[in-house]
């Protein structure tokens, strides 16, 4: 235990008295009296400040503190200074110098709450100063006692088949408190420990959890409530958080208690380096099931999933796919984190990223799901559909994409059994998408005119049996453009021929030509109406 004034009064050999407050007069604050004395310093000159640091105790004799001449101002300016520096108190020898502490010097350190106690003349300084050399040199030697052996604990707890549930327990018993793990997304992680965090401050550890990985740096926070001293402390570098590690006691951790859990951080840094290595190996297999579900190798596929404990897909599902993202980064390592208690799988293939969930489990959209989503208020009617059936992990992840830009194409309601007709349909979808952000579900483009709806009904196909003689033609680039431009310009000849920069005539020709080529006569609506359908679905 640290020595402080109060156990220095309560060593009755040492014969330490504490000046009596008189009535009326406010008592010593008890925490000033319980502060841990950090050394003993013996002084007689009126300004010893230079030569003293903060949680020490001053003794004197009064040499230079004479009753007669010190007036109530030197005495206050002489327990300022003192205070400034931070003593934790004040040791005055009686029956040396002077026999009793002068009145002023007393009345001084009642106003400024600074502990003044008596030293009888029989008492030495010396033996006061060894006293407390002594009790820090034994609470010095427990302590590293105590940490060498809590070091040893936690190495042996580390090389059980449970290495890391095993050390979190073990530091909570050398910590005497509980201990929580959060992964990056700030959730709790499912370790079996001896103790959990009390129920009323679940709520607020969360929160702070949140807000720590939210930004986004290495950090060491401490918070308190329901009497309890709760540390988090992150876990990995800066530019890659892992998740925090929260410790809650009864008391403050010291120093020998933060160095043993920056041991276990360590551990758990490691560790958890390990899981994302299986992580990388658990999406490249996703993959590789998703390609079996397209070969229609349901069975296997089931069956891999079934093994990796994910979700195993039945029935009729939904897609989503969003392009490009490699680009994603953070959050394409999370999702392997959300997979694992979510009903939905993943793929990632090339640069797209592939979702698929169960589409019997529908949502009403209202304003709840569209907070959900994260979406800003004048973004929601462009880019949320209806009606959704992705569960709330998918939400988050669409909303993520979505406010980065990135457009996502949904399919239909297909069977597992047909996931490669899904995924033809997110694909048409997300080539419909106009706007940042945006996301389109096939089931909805006929809403977006005949166009969309010929191109959800494989209107490309007959587009590319009538264009193909034409897109065969060395010549097919200029002949595209200039029907393009022509279609552009509503058949007018002499503004598309201006646009262009060539003659009427040679323009006329290159429709004509176009005409020959498609087996089409351009002379009339219905066959222009049906060249530029085929060339919008190409």
């Amino acid at each position: 235990m640290p020595v402080t004034v109060r156990s220095l009064i309560d060593r009755t050999e040492l014969g330490l008295k504490l000046l009596e407050v008189p009535e009326g007069s406010a008592s010593w604050d008890a925490a000033t009296l319980d502060a841990e004395i950090a050394w003993a310093h013996a002084s007689d000159l009126t300004d010893p400040t230079p030569w003293l640091e903060a949680g020490q105790l001053l003794l004197t004799d009064g040499s230079h503190l004479d009753p007669e001449t010190l007036s109530e101002a030197d005495a206050a300016a002489y327990v300022a200074r003192l205070r400034r520096v931070g003593l934790t108190g004040l040791g005055y020898a009686v029956g040396v110098v002077h026999d009793e502490v002068p009145a002023r010097l007393a009345e001084a350190c009642i106003r400024a709450g600074l502990p003044l106690i008596v030293v009888p003349k029989t008492v030495p300084f010396i033996r006061i100063i060894r006293h407390v050399a002594d009790v820090i040199a034994e609470d010095r030697n427990r302590s590293i006692k105590w940490s060498l052996d809590a070091q040893r604990a936690i190495a042996r707890a580390t090389l059980r088949p449970d290495g890391l549930a095993a050390t979190l327990r073990e530091l909570e018993v050398q910590l005497g408190g509980w201990v929580a793990l959060y992964d990056r997304l700030g959730r709790r992680v499912p370790v079996r420990t001896q103790s959990q965090p009390p129920a009323e401050v679940i709520d607020n550890l969360d929160a702070e959890v949140a807000a720590t990985l939210a930004a986004g740096r290495r950090a060491a926070t401490r918070i308190s409530g329901a009497g309890q001293d709760i540390t988090l402390q992150t876990i990995g570098p800066t530019e890659r958080l892992n998740g925090v590690l929260a410790v809650g006691a009864a008391v403050p951790l010291g120093r020998a208690g933060s160095d043993l859990l920056a041991s276990v951080i360590g551990i758990a840094s490691i560790a958890i380096e390990q899981g994302r290595e299986l992580d990388q190996a658990r999406r490249e297999l996703r993959t590789g099931v998703f390609e079996l579900y397209r070969a229609g190798s349901v069975e296997a596929a089931a069956r891999t999933l079934e093994r990796i404990g994910s979700w195993v897909p039945q029935g009729q599902v939904r897609l989503a796919v969003v392009s490009g993202v490699a680009e994603l980064g953070t959050l394409l390592e999370q999702l392997e984190l959300h997979a694992r208690s979510a009903p939905f799988g993943y793929a990632r293939v090339e640069d797209e990223l592939i979702l698929y969930w169960d589409a019997e489990r529908t949502v009403d959209v209202d304003v709840e799901m569209a907070a959900t989503y994260g979406l800003k208020q004048e973004a929601r009617a462009a880019v949320l559909p209806e009606r959704l059936g992705e569960p709330p992990e998918v939400a988050r992840i669409i909303s993520a994409v979505a406010e980065r830009g990135f457009v996502v194409g949904v399919s239909s309601m297909v069977e597992v059994t047909a996931i490669d007709e899904g995924l033809r349909e997110a694909h048409t979808a997300l080539r419909r998408a106009v706007q940042p952000g945006q996301v389109v579900e096939f089931g909805r483009l006929a809403d977006q005119g005949m166009l969309a709806w010929l191109e959800a009904n494989e209107g490309e196909l007959p587009a590319g049996r009538l264009l193909a003689p034409l897109l065969e033609r060395a010549d097919a680039q200029a002949l595209v453009e200039s029907v393009r431009v022509w279609f552009a310009h509503n058949c007018a000849w002499d503004p598309a021929a201006r646009e262009l920069g060539i003659h009427r005539h040679t323009l006329r020709g290159r429709v004509d030509a176009v005409g020959e080529i498609c087996g089409l006569d351009l002379s009339n609506f219905a066959a222009r109406a049906e060249l530029w359908a085929a060339l919008q679905l190409v």
